[in-house]
């Protein structure tokens, strides 16, 4: 059903909006009274079950009361000015250095000579913060999550408007969107943010973040934030720093970045109001300066170094200055090593003390060995009991990372980011958390879904080349050819000369191991993303086939942050009708993981088999792996696990 606005609700509702300046404040209330007060008129003198769900699980446990009363009180003590963070959406440049620990890059930023220009220019931009209600709805982001089926409360795809960004239609962009809008997981509250909403104390998750290339950044912090709203806690976002492979500062672009310049967080916000991301400039003005952090040792209070809460821009070196004072303000659990362990999530807070944990360490176990074998090309059921799905997600390991009752109590949280001592988070979310509840499951899966994908901008400038790839492969065969299919490829060189030795292929080795796949279909047009810079070193592939690479496409390019090529690159490549990957490299893996939401929405052939079109050029054995259904298993890093899209709507749609 629709939900109907009055005309003249409607125009009040507007008018509010203009005036309002706590946008997180009307955003919550707006969500609650939309789903509580707007019911559909056939509703009406019916039985409203929907209303009363929601009634109990907010009203009766005063979350309404908790957003009120925190939300105006931190931004009443923030003057009103909301985030920090910029606003304009960039990316990266160059790839990622995917998988093992050698990739890890701590280079100094202290030659950056304009940092002084980018922390200026980002308070330029922030005089009215980017957590208002006129800038929601004057911004082109919201146009994406809120179009005319915002309150449907059928399941749907979302919509990408591309006008703001130079095109294409919306009918060549629906191509690119594999989110839904799912208005059920709007109002899904976990037990533990249910228990922390209750306590009416807001409390805090920080996370340093992983210090590699973006992919391996990016799933850190798929896995981090989904912690974060799994424990109930605000997410503290890290301030804005350059990335490794993203310093293009050519024509003075963005080249310092924080996470909300790669997804639209302010647009979860706005859709989950019992979920919430602040700077760390936010937390510490509004936690640390009035007094409220305790040295952990000496229990005395103790305040940011030099009074300090901007750490925008700074160099590594004195950004660890404010790790530190963040390290000794809040707890750390020395027993959480995600690389070698899991989290595990119980489906009720009843019960949380040392003796829970005992019983849920003496289940692990004795949990016996999953005959892998058994599901091999047959997918896992998704609700199936939860020891049997315990199994498929040990893989060998028995260590837990439990949030247990002092964690729930520490008002901060912080993760920090040592690759060392084991203290990093290079896993998938999906392959680190483990819930009691199957449906808490599916709604994390779903989460990272339909919200952390890049930004509308990203998106756009990948369909413009896809259609023109189409365009162009319908050209060279408009008849055999006619709907313009093409392939893709991921082609990794760079550092995997030293790192996987063994991946490493001549173009006229990856031509052999491929052609016998892509000459079994119509399409001879295929677009290559590579870090390789010698373009001699494609001949063999031009010699076969048409041969497109993004710099083919520069005139669809014009006014695009370079940083942004390579997330442009991947989403391209996830639309070819075969991919061709590197093994070992999380950029091929989120790759493979977007073609098999696309495999699952538009329910291509094998779809329910787990399968995807997607090979590699070696190893051998590994060439078909993508061809069936196959579980999690070490290294988690390097692989699209299709659990991760595999039946994860079951319980909505």
């Amino acid at each position: 059903m629709r939900l109907k606005l009055p005309k003249k609700t409607a125009n009040k509702t507007g008018a509010w909006l203009k005036k309002c300046t706590i946008g997180v404040i009307c955003a919550a209330i707006l969500n609650f009274y939309f789903q509580v007060t707007m019911i559909d008129q056939s509703s009406i003198g019916g039985n409203n079950t929907e209303k009363d769900d929601i009634h109990d699980i907010f009203v009766n446990n005063n979350a309404l009361n908790h957003v009120d009363e925190n939300y105006i009180k931190d931004m009443k003590s923030d003057g009103g000015k909301g985030d920090d963070d910029d606003d304009d959406i960039h990316a990266i440049n160059g790839e990622d250095n995917d998988g093992d620990d050698d990739d890890v890059k701590n280079g100094d930023d202290t030659n950056d000579d304009d940092d002084d220009d980018d922390i200026s220019n980002n308070e330029e931009d922030h005089k009215s913060g980017d957590l208002v209600v006129s800038e929601f709805h004057t911004n082109s982001n919201i146009s994406h999550a809120s179009d005319l089926k915002k309150y449907d409360n059928t399941p749907h795809l979302q919509t990408l408007q591309c006008e703001k960004y130079g095109g294409p239609s919306a009918d060549l962009a629906a191509e690119m969107v594999y989110w839904w809008k799912i208005p059920s997981d709007e109002k899904f509250v976990n037990v533990f943010q249910k228990m922390h909403l209750e306590e009416k104390e807001e409390k805090y998750l920080i996370f340093e973040p992983d210090s590699a290339g973006f992919n391996n950044i990016r799933m850190s912090l798929e896995t981090i934030l989904t912690l974060g709203i799994s424990m109930g806690r605000t997410i503290v976002l890290p301030p804005e720093k350059r990335i490794y492979l993203m310093w293009d500062s050519s024509n003075k672009q963005k080249h310092q970045f924080t996470f909300r310049d790669f997804f639209h967080l302010e647009e979860v916000e706005m859709e989950h109001f019992h979920l919430r991301f602040i700077s760390m400039k936010q937390y510490l003005e509004r936690v640390a300066m009035k007094g409220l952090l305790k040295h952990k040792d000496t229990g005395n209070v103790i305040f940011p170094p030099m009074n300090r809460t901007d750490w925008n821009g700074v160099t590594d070196k004195v950004r660890n200055e404010m790790w530190e004072y963040v390290r000794s303000t809040s707890l750390m659990d020395e027993t959480w090593k995600p690389m070698d362990s899991f989290s595990y999530f119980t489906a009720n807070t009843t019960d949380l003390g040392p003796k829970s944990r005992e019983n849920i360490q003496n289940l692990v176990n004795n949990v016996t060995k999953l005959d892998r074998a058994k599901y091999l090309g047959k997918a896992f059921p998704v609700d199936a009991p939860m020891f049997d799905r315990l199994k498929e997600h040990l893989i060998g390991r028995t260590k837990i990372c439990f949030y247990d009752e002092k964690m729930q109590e520490a008002k901060s949280v912080h993760f920090k980011h040592d690759w060392q001592t084991g203290d990093r988070f290079l896993l998938p979310f999906y392959g680190f958390h483990f819930f009691e509840d199957w449906k808490q499951d599916l709604w994390t899966k779903r989460f990272v879904r339909d919200h952390l994908h890049y930004s509308n901008e990203v998106f756009c400038v990948a369909a413009r080349v896809v259609a023109e790839l189409r365009r162009r492969a319908k050209e060279q065969d408009p008849i055999g050819n006619d709907d313009g299919r093409f392939h893709t490829m991921h082609i990794r060189r760079g550092d995997f000369h030293q790192q996987y030795k063994g991946s490493i292929m001549t173009a006229e080795e990856m031509v052999n191991s491929s052609e016998s796949i892509l000459d079994s279909h119509v399409s001879k047009t295929v677009f290559i993303a590579s870090d390789e810079k010698d373009s001699n070193y494609f001949t063999p592939f031009k010699d076969k086939y048409e041969v497109y690479f993004l710099s083919n496409f520069t005139h669809l390019l014009e006014g695009v942050n370079s940083n942004y090529y390579p997330l442009i690159d991947q989403l391209i490549s996830s639309r070819g009708d075969v991919f061709f990957g590197t093994q070992y490299s999380t950029f091929t893996s989120y790759i493979n993981r977007l073609r098999g939401y696309y495999s699952w929405r538009d329910k291509l052939s094998g779809y329910k088999e787990g399968k995807i079109e997607s090979y590699y050029f070696n190893p051998p054995h590994l060439k078909m792996k993508h061809q069936k259904y196959f579980s999690i298993h070490q290294p988690l890093w390097a692989y699209a696990f299709p659990e991760v899209w595999y039946d994860i709507d079951k319980d909505v749609m």
